[in-house]
């Protein structure tokens, strides 16, 4: 499952269903964020988009979140950091 979350919000976009993370998966979710109607309508921009994958792709990454005021991390530990609550929350409800 792909989801983008919100820190501030804690507001879930469920992105859907990939069975890899390869770079053309990472990118096509990405894609599907910054044209997803809960994204567009956010005011919180500008934004940073945090992965924990998709270090070889960086630059495309950029590319496609710069014309929304993105910035980019890849770190696991700041991804795992401030999604736990969310991940034990999903966790709980596919039990």
């Amino acid at each position: 499952m792909y989801y983008a979350l919100d820190d501030y919000s804690q507001f879930l976009i469920d992105l859907g269903f990939a069975d890899n993370i390869s770079d053309d998966t990472i990118l096509h979710h990405i894609k599907k964020l910054m044209k997803h109607k809960d994204f567009k309508s956010s005011p919180k921009k500008p934004f940073t988009l945090m992965s924990s994958c998709g270090q070889d792709i960086e630059d495309k990454i950029i590319a496609l979140i710069k014309p929304h005021k993105g910035k980019l991390i890849i770190n696991t530990d700041t991804v795992i950091e401030k999604t736990q609550n969310v991940i034990d929350y999903l966790k709980k409800q596919h039990q």
